[in-house]
């Protein structure tokens, strides 16, 4: 995690663990998230306030493979 601005930005892989998703899965959602990234190739970093926003929209449900649904 590191901290820019006053907000918390997590990796990817820090992000997948703590809502309990597959690493894959949110590098496929990340442009729905909102992220910032240096430069191409470098780390993908997911901004503590956009997930929160996405998870207030979206849940998580568990299956075979993850879906979300609108809330």
């Amino acid at each position: 995690m590191i901290t820019l601005g006053g907000v918390d930005y997590y990796s990817v892989q820090e992000a997948a663990e703590r809502l309990n998703v597959s690493y894959d899965y949110l590098l496929k959602k990340k442009e729905q998230i909102g992220y910032i990234q240096e430069k191409p190739g470098a780390s993908v970093w997911l901004a503590s306030t956009a997930l929160e926003a996405f998870l207030k929209k979206f849940e998580v449900v568990p299956k075979t493979m993850y879906t979300l649904q609108e809330k």
